[in-house]
């Protein structure tokens, strides 16, 4: 396996698409710099898995709602959506700002996820074993920054973005 530094900026913005105010009141948009290791697998086996099915088989631990994103914990891999996604249960389909969505997306946590699904440039989508799921826009129409959705995958050296 060969490893490669990559460096990412990410421009930090509200979900308005409004600055974000600094310490002495003024607003800026900052760039965050963040360096991280991207795994090149020479094994073809693991280079055609998709990255997503690491959630596989793990339970939802945990739902954090920060300021313009939502973070999603997974027992090891951390799921950040940065388009916030909507969500699919047996009591109907919820978009982000409607009625009973932070419910909805609690109401997730503890069941095990059982299938990923990306399709490139639209969406990325992961179903639980209730039959519930989230969903991702990867349309550009739908980003409030350059990031849709990141996935770190257990250790804070390896991640994925879209």
């Amino acid at each position: 396996m060969k490893l490669v530094r990559l460096r990412v900026l990410r421009q930090r913005c509200r979900a308005d698409d409004q600055p974000v105010h600094g310490a002495d009141h003024s607003a800026f948009k900052s760039l965050v710099a963040h360096t991280c290791k991207i795994s090149l697998f020479m094994n073809q086996s693991e280079a055609k898995r998709p990255v997503l099915d690491c959630l596989i088989k793990r339970d939802l631990a945990g739902i954090t709602f920060i300021r313009d994103y939502i973070q999603f914990l997974f027992d090891g891999p951390i799921f950040n959506t940065y388009t916030l996604p909507s969500v699919k249960t047996a009591k109907g389909i919820f978009a982000p700002k409607t009625p009973g969505y932070c419910d909805a997306l609690c109401g997730l946590i503890g069941k095990s996820v059982t299938a990923t699904h990306e399709e490139p440039k639209a969406k990325i989508s992961i179903q639980f074993a209730d039959g519930a799921s989230i969903e991702v826009s990867l349309n550009d129409e739908d980003r409030v920054c350059a990031e849709a959705a990141m996935l770190q995958t257990g250790s804070a050296k390896d991640w994925n973005v879209w």
